[in-house]
């Protein structure tokens, strides 16, 4: 977690480092540092693909807002979700029938 947070401070200016330390940040119980990365991208002056707020809501546990950010990348044909089956992040939402359902749209499904 260091590494993202030096990653950050340092103001790459990307998406993804923000992301990935929100997500670190939910899955180690602090819930207040994740929910400031999500603040952080929302306020972004750059793009931010939805996937990367979705990562961040999926280690929050919000999987149904996490899937909101999933279903508009879709449509916004963002190039993350071709990483949907095989990322392993996305490992909870396997089971869910919103995420079955995206995949098949992809064309990842069965």
């Amino acid at each position: 977690m260091k590494a993202l947070e030096k990653g950050v401070a340092d103001g790459s200016g990307l998406a993804m480092p923000i992301a990935a330390l929100g997500a670190e940040y939910a899955k180690a119980g602090n819930r207040e540092q994740a929910r400031k990365a999500i603040e952080q991208l929302n306020h972004f002056q750059a793009y931010v693909p939805p996937c990367s707020l979705a990562w961040v809501y999926l280690a929050l546990g919000d999987n149904n807002t996490a899937l909101d950010f999933l279903e508009k990348a879709y449509q916004e044909r963002s190039g993350c979700v071709s990483s949907l089956k095989v990322f392993p992040e996305w490992d909870p939402l396997r089971s869910n029938p919103r995420f079955i359902e995206l995949l098949k749209k992809v064309g990842l499904g069965n």
